[in-house]
């Protein structure tokens, strides 16, 4: 290794270095390696070919997804699967974003994966590209009346039970529960093709603004008032033009009756505008909390006044996305010092272009905190910047957004585009202004179940997580990826400790409910053990009773 380089990469592991000694509790990870190195013309190609043997091959697909796409007709697409790490585990908990991300970029193909997924995770065999196909088949083998459905005793006469799966019935149409505010008719994140039967007049919830929550949600839709957040609101005004007669902003704490039903929304610490849904349904029924979409911390919950009130007599309605031991990624504001001095260690080259994935909302934090910290400016496209200006961001950050590339060195790009090939043909474009290009890839699926670590030594690329569990630092050439365990949606043991500390009478998963094996499974990873210790734990038993009886029967 020559001189020019060791000392590049004594100044790369002394900036990290200097972060250890300063928070000696919280030690940060050895997030730089020798970038520099892959300037030099010496060795480039041996160096290269030792950096990628760092990344995923995308043509290790595993065996049994391969077998799926190309059984729903996808094949073409194993190769974002492979280098997205997704296996037949992850494949229920997919949404449109994690598609965006991967760089599906067809809408029709995304939402063929995420029907077929669904269908994978409930056993079925079809797989249709259509929740009308699915509701069909529902009331084909239902039927449309509320007397031909089995009955449990709930909390009152409007469910029914389907392989498992809690439906309600709403105007003759059966609805999974987690689409509704239990106890009432107020259907929440549920825009598609069922929702065109219902007719007018009623009252619905958009919890916040990502697709697969407002999907089916346009300027023709007709069938009632919906409440959100003012900035979704805007955004729907802006993106989906919806009738602004037919969207009802309500500020975050403000209580107000919905047929019969008090209900506020609580911030959800997701993406910005995001919220749940605390409501009191009428007759006496017990509190809901709908969670919609949320990162449940102790800090965002557990000071507040309308969810401490709820403590041991409220349904929840529970975002399940991470409902699986095995997601364990850090806290939120862990992260994001983590990605800061990362920054900061690869900042040593000030020809450096720096990357942050973003969706159409959501991960903005991320990006504003590290401007913030360096006083930088931040690029945004024109779209970008519109989407921003609903967000009524606080001045000293939106005074850090510019429309000019040339002004920043701090890109915010679609997450797709934040992959080793994406920014290399980025670099060419840039070629004469940037010799390198970092980029940072926001999302919980980058959690591992341990960590490991590396420094810059000898030159050589290293992956570097040590302190925040599941960071991964890949570099090709000049080009490098940070894989950042950062999400909007709660961890496993954050789940857990929520329920334990709300002690709900009932749980509702909303994400990958299949009313059997995963229903019992995620309910046993959110509550405190298998064994019947404690309300839920009880709870959970006697729904497995239940099944059990019903399936002698």
């Amino acid at each position: 290794m020559s001189s020019t380089e060791a000392g590049q990469a004594a100044h790369v592991n002394a900036c990290l270095d200097a972060a250890a000694a300063a928070h000696e509790a919280d030690p940060p990870v050895d997030t730089a390696t020798d970038a520099a190195a892959a300037l030099a013309p010496e060795d480039k190609w041996e160096q290269q070919q030792q950096q990628e043997s760092e990344v995923i091959d995308v043509a290790d697909v595993d065996d049994d997804v391969a077998s799926w796409l190309e059984s729903i007709g996808a094949a073409a697409v194993a190769g974002r699967f492979a280098a997205a790490e997704v296996d037949l585990s992850v494949l229920p908990h997919l949404n449109e974003h994690d598609l965006e991300e991967m760089g599906i970029t067809d809408a029709a193909q995304r939402q063929l994966i995420l029907a077929a997924a669904a269908d994978h995770a409930a056993g079925r065999s079809t797989h249709a590209d259509c929740e009308g196909q699915q509701q069909q088949q529902q009331q084909q083998q239902h039927g449309i009346q509320l007397e031909q459905q089995p009955q449990r005793d709930l909390d009152d006469e409007l469910y029914g039970w389907d392989d498992g799966i809690w439906l309600v019935l709403q105007h003759a149409i059966w609805w999974p529960v987690w689409r509704c505010l239990p106890g009432t008719s107020i259907i929440v994140d549920a825009f598609g093709q069922s929702s065109k039967a219902l007719g007018g007049g009623r009252t619905w919830v958009l919890t916040h603004f990502h697709a697969d929550h407002y999907m089916g949600l346009g300027k023709g839709f007709k069938q009632g008032r919906i409440l959100c957040t003012p900035a979704t609101a805007a955004l729907v005004r802006l993106k989906l033009r919806v009738p602004e007669q037919l969207l009802v902003p309500l500020p975050l704490g403000q209580e107000i009756s919905v047929e019969g039903t008090r209900l506020q929304f609580m911030d959800a610490n997701h993406c910005p505008g995001s919220a749940m849904v605390v409501a009191q349904p009428p007759g006496g029924l017990p509190p809901v909390l709908h969670t919609g979409d949320a990162r449940l911390t102790r800090e965002a919950t557990q000071q507040q006044p309308a969810l401490q009130a709820l403590v041991g007599r409220a349904v929840l309605v529970l975002d399940t996305t991470y409902a699986d031991p095995s997601y364990c990624f850090p806290p939120q504001q862990e992260v994001l010092q983590w990605v800061l001095r990362a920054v900061q260690a690869e900042s040593f080259n000030p020809r450096c272009l720096f990357l942050f994935g973003s969706y159409t909302i959501g991960k903005e934090r991320l990006f504003l905190h590290v401007a913030a910290a360096l006083r930088s400016k931040v690029y945004v496209a024109a779209a970008k910047r519109s989407i921003l200006a609903c967000l009524d961001l606080p001045p000293e950050q939106a005074a850090l957004l510019t429309t000019n590339h040339l002004e920043a060195n701090i890109h915010v790009v679609p997450m797709r585009q934040v992959t080793l090939e994406a920014m290399e043909s980025l670099l060419l474009r840039y070629k004469g202004r940037y010799t390198a290009v970092v980029g940072f890839q926001p999302t919980g699926w980058s959690h591992t179940a341990g960590g490991g670590g590396g420094r810059a030594v000898g030159g050589q690329a290293s992956r570097a997580s040590s302190s925040v569990k599941g960071g991964k630092r890949l570099q090709r050439g000049t080009v490098v990826l940070y894989k950042v365990p950062y999400s909007e949606h709660s961890s496993c043991a954050e789940l857990r400790e929520f329920v334990a500390w709300l002690k709900p009478i009932r749980i509702i998963p909303s994400v990958s409910n299949d009313g059997g094996d995963k229903l019992r499974k995620m309910l046993a990873a959110v509550t405190s053990s298998g064994k019947a210790s404690g309300p839920m734990d009880a709870w959970v038993q006697g729904q497995q009773q239940q099944q059990q009886q019903q399936a002698l029967q």
